[in-house]
């Protein structure tokens, strides 16, 4: 799955050049900004399916890849407190072989303090997430993470 130039025609009536800038505002976005013009919903908008839960993860960045019977979209978390839903391209615009590269979707999670990343498929995130299949890996962050949680408490 690649980014191309057939996404920027998707994004119509804005160009490539400024619809990033737009993503960029997105990211930065603060109480008072004007409201980015992105397609797809932000991450002030109230969905009953909130994606935090099912594809963020608490103490890393989740970036997720997901085909959608229209469009193809990502889905950026930051540490489960801010989200946003992106529409990178419509589905008529990419060839057979990226659409099948894709497949049902495609997660990557990471971790800066650890210099850690992991792929996954959005079901294996979900499913870890609501604690039906843990992710050995996703496990094994968690522990690190909870280590020092009641240090203070404690002393």
């Amino acid at each position: 799955f690649r980014w191309n130039s057939t996404f920027s025609t998707a994004l119509n009536p804005l160009n490539f050049y400024d619809y990033s800038k737009e993503l960029h505002k997105a990211l930065w976005f603060k109480e008072g900004d004007a409201e980015p013009k992105i397609q797809g919903a932000g991450a002030l908008s109230s969905l009953n399916n909130d994606p935090k839960d099912y594809y963020g993860f608490t103490y890393g960045v989740t970036v997720t890849v997901l085909p959608t019977p229209e469009e193809v979209i990502i889905n950026l978390n930051l540490n489960r407190k801010m989200n946003w839903v992106i529409v990178c391209a419509k589905l008529q615009d990419l060839t057979s072989e990226q659409v099948k590269n894709l497949g049902d979707g495609i997660c990557i999670v990471l971790f800066k303090s650890l210099n850690k990343g992991f792929k996954l498929s959005p079901y294996e995130l979900t499913a870890h997430n609501l604690g039906y299949v843990r992710h050995p890996e996703l496990e094994v962050i968690e522990q690190l993470a909870n280590i020092n949680l009641n240090y203070f408490e404690n002393l």
